[in-house]
């Protein structure tokens, strides 16, 4: 990874593999890459929890598209619980055909069963239900308090 890749990622995603084995990361000729639902309702198809961008005018363009779609919507005072993800499948419709996107796996990067092949856990649905995830707080708050 290049410095000038931005990496964009929920609040409750946990990286566990260094963020190099993130799928396209390293390849220049990938303008940015997102986590796909695949067949999904637009809200849904492209989800919210990673992306990372390159320093390209590809990637600016998405960014602005998405931004604008966000800041419209605050303008109007009008506010969605699905306005980022839905925001990020706009923003890739209108360019999937004119750059160069890494699609990324759901289960990589959005994995809730907290497996050991995943670079990140999505906590939100792990917190009081999946016990290697409990052991791995356990481990953080222990190391780091």
């Amino acid at each position: 990874m290049n410095n000038h890749t931005i990496i964009q990622s929920d609040a409750d995603v946990l990286f566990r593999k260094d963020i190099n084995e993130v799928p396209g990361i390293n390849d220049d000729n990938i303008n940015f890459g997102v986590v796909t639902h695949g067949e999904q309702p637009l809200w849904e198809k492209i989800t919210a929890i990673f992306s990372f961008f390159k320093n390209s005018e590809e990637s600016k363009s998405f960014l602005r598209t998405v931004a604008g779609m966000i800041l419209d919507n605050i303008q109007r005072k009008t506010s969605y619980w699905f306005l980022d993800q839905f925001s990020l499948s706009i923003g890739y419709e209108a360019l999937e055909d004119r750059t160069t996107v890494q699609l990324l796996e759901t289960p990589l990067l959005n994995d809730r069963e907290c497996s050991d092949d995943s670079i990140t856990w999505q906590t939100v649905h792990s917190v009081e239900t999946n016990p290697r995830f409990i052991e791995h707080i356990n481990y953080l708050q222990e190391k780091y308090n």
